[in-house]
């Protein structure tokens, strides 16, 4: 099975620092795509966006905030949160969303959890805190 972006081959990746714990590259690998671990430092990023080397991205720690400079939109969701956890290039650029929150809302519907109304408390300070 081939994936596509619009007619594009994907050629995606992983940006964060440290990626060696992660399952994500045989994961996404069992689905049909290549995908890489591209592991970079804070000055790396910019470089590594807009190499044209991939053209989706997933972004985990530390970068899912700082990452938002670097693009030319935001979905709604990633705006609001500040946080961009997905990565699309097309033709206008790099285009950043957020999908931590349509996660968290389908486990709450999954689990039958209406929390309208009430005062929630979330631990931790990472980029899905900000969901």
């Amino acid at each position: 099975m081939a994936f596509t972006v619009g007619a594009e081959k994907v050629r995606a990746a992983l940006i964060g620092k440290t990626l060696s714990h992660s399952y994500s590259k045989p994961i996404h690998e069992r689905l049909g795509y290549p995908y890489d671990l591209a592991e970079t430092g804070p000055d790396g990023l910019e470089t590594l966006l807009k190499s044209g080397k991939y053209n989706c991205f997933n972004v985990t720690v530390p970068y899912k905030k700082e990452i938002v400079r670097y693009l030319d939109g935001l979905s709604d969701t990633a705006r609001e949160t500040g946080a961009v956890n997905v990565v699309k290039a097309g033709k206008r650029g790099l285009f950043g969303y957020n999908t931590d929150v349509f996660g968290f809302e389908f486990l709450l519907e999954r689990e039958g959890i209406d929390v309208r109304g009430k005062t929630v408390m979330v631990l931790g300070t990472g980029g899905t805190s900000r969901t």
